[in-house]
C-alpha cells in the first residue's frame, strides 16, 4: 500500500507485474502500487459521512488534483522540529508530559536516528502516544512499523488498523495505503469497491500510482463499472506525471489498449478532459 516512495517510509515494495501489464486483461491480483507507506500531506477532499459506505461516484469531482509536498499533517497541531541536541532535549521534556506533536517528533527522531541513536522500539512507543491522541502522522508511522516489524511484532492487521485511523482524518498516504490493502486483501478482506474509493482520493491529488491503479480497476470493471473512457482518463494523467515508481511504459501500454476500445469521438473528448485537468491543476515542484 502507499504513495510514491519519497522519504524512506516505503514498505512492501512490489515490482509491477510485467506479464500482467503487457496483458490487456489485467489480473485483479496485479500489484499496481509500488510501495506500502509514505509520509505526505492530508487531503481535504470529499469524505463519506459513514466511512463504511462508498458514495455515489457522481458526488466526486472529476478532477481535484491538489499537489503537495511531504509533511506531517497534524490537523491544527504544529509539529515540533528538533535541531539536533538542543531540540531533542526539548522533546524529551515535552513528550513525557503528553504533548502529541512532541511525542510524534521524538518518535520520528528515534525512527530515523536523527539526534539520537536509532531505536525502533522507542519510536513505536512515542508514535503510539501521539497516535492514541489522534495525530494522523503518528498513526500512519506506527502502522509503518507494524507492517515492517520494526520495534513491534510484524502485524499487518494492526498496521491496517492504524492506517484506517489516519485515513479517516484525510491523511493522504494512509488513504492510498488503505486502498492497496483492500485491493490485494493484505491485512483486510479484499474489496475492490473500497479500493477504488480510497485510491481515488490520492489519485485526485496527483499521485500517479493511485491514478494507474484506478485506470487498471476501471479497465477490468473491478470495484466500479467497466469504463474504458474513465480508464483512459486516469492512465493518461498517470503517464503524463514525472513517474518515479510506476513503470511509465506499462502505463502507456494499458492506456493505449483502453484507447483502442473507444470511438474516435469519445477518445478525443477524453483526451481533452485529461488535458484540461492537467492544465487547470499543474503539479507543484517538490
Amino acid at each position: 500500500m502507499g504513495l510514491r516512495h519519497r522519504d524512506g517510509d516505503g514498505i512492501f515494495r512490489h515490482a509491477l507485474s510485467r506479464r500482467n501489464a503487457r496483458n490487456p486483461a489485467v489480473s485483479a491480483n496485479s500489484l499496481c502500487a509500488s510501495s506500502f507507506f509514505v509520509v505526505g500531506k492530508p487531503h481535504r477532499g470529499l469524505q463519506p459521512k459513514d466511512k463504511s459506505e462508498i458514495p455515489d461516484e457522481s458526488t466526486i469531482p472529476w478532477c481535484v488534483r491538489v499537489r503537495g509536498t511531504a509533511g506531517d499533517g497534524f490537523r491544527g497541531m504544529g509539529a515540533v522540529k528538533p535541531t539536533r541536541t538542543q531540540g531533542i532535549a526539548t522533546l524529551k521534556r515535552q513528550a513525557p508530559a503528553g504533548i502529541p506533536p512532541a511525542q510524534n517528533s521524538l518518535g520520528r527522531a528515534y525512527d530515523l536516528g536523527q539526534g539520537v541513536p536509532q531505536d525502533y522500539a522507542q519510536a513505536a512507543s512515542w508514535y503510539r502516544g501521539a497516535a492514541e491522541q489522534g495525530i494522523a502522522a503518528a498513526q500512519y508511522r506506527l502502522a509503518v512499523l507494524y507492517a515492517k516489524g520494526k520495534g513491534v511484532p510484524q502485524d499487518y492487521k494492526e498496521a491496517v488498523h492504524w492506517t484506517q485511523k489516519a485515513a479517516q482524518q484525510d491523511y493522504a498516504p494512509a488513504e492510498y495505503s488503505l486502498g492497496f490493502s483492500y485491493h490485494v486483501g493484505e491485512g483486510s478482506p479484499r474489496d475492490y469497491a473500497k479500493a477504488v474509493f480510497w485510491y481515488r482520493k490520492p489519485g485526485e491529488q496527483g499521485n500517479p500510482d493511485a491514478q494507474y491503479c484506478l485506470g487498471m480497476l476501471q479497465f477490468g470493471g473491478q470495484g466500479a463499472p467497466q469504463d474504458y473512457a474513465e480508464s483512459y482518463f486516469w492512465l493518461d494523467i498517470a503517464a503524463s506525471e514525472n513517474v518515479a515508481d510506476v513503470a511509465s511504459e506499462d502505463v502507456a501500454k494499458l492506456r493505449d489498449t483502453a484507447a483502442s476500445e473507444l470511438t474516435k469521438t469519445v477518445l478525443l473528448q477524453t483526451q481533452e478532459r485529461a488535458r484540461r485537468c492537467l492544465e487547470d491543476n499543474p503539479a507543484k515542484p517538490p
